[in-house]
């Protein structure tokens, strides 16, 4: 069980029930499009050992690297270790999109002037002319 938990913890899992529905996709793609398309007989082969090949690939790297915001990162064994108290120390999600909007409207203020949608009518344009 403890296995079970590790896996489904760095999500390969996930990973190889996605791998499985993609790639059968692409296999019976492959095995419905290609002969309309002239393509030799030696394609639809080589696609299926590719599909077959990448999904032990697919697995190693779920189990090493993790999807986080800030990008892929290792996934590493004191994380496991730690528990909830990796959770407990994380900070707040609201706060941290907070900070993030707020620099973002100061990035676009700097760069985009605020300035009226519709200027406000001159004496010119409300003037009505007789």
């Amino acid at each position: 069980m403890r296995f079970w938990s590790e896996l489904k913890r760095r999500h390969v899992v996930k990973v190889a029930l996605g791998y499985a529905i993609v790639g059968l996709g692409v296999g019976e793609g492959a095995q419905i499009f290609l002969p309309g398309t002239g393509a030799p007989e030696w394609v639809q082969p080589v696609i299926l050992v590719l599909i077959v090949l990448g999904f032990p690939v697919a697995l190693v790297l779920a189990w090493a690297y993790d999807m986080t915001p800030e990008g892929v990162v290792r996934t590493g064994a004191e994380a496991s270790s730690a528990g909830t108290a990796a959770v407990a120390e994380a900070p707040p999600v609201a706060e941290e999109h907070q900070a993030v909007d707020q620099a973002q409207e100061r990035a676009v203020g700097a760069h985009y002037p605020r300035t009226p949608r519709h200027p406000q009518p001159t004496a010119a344009r409300s003037r009505s002319f007789p």
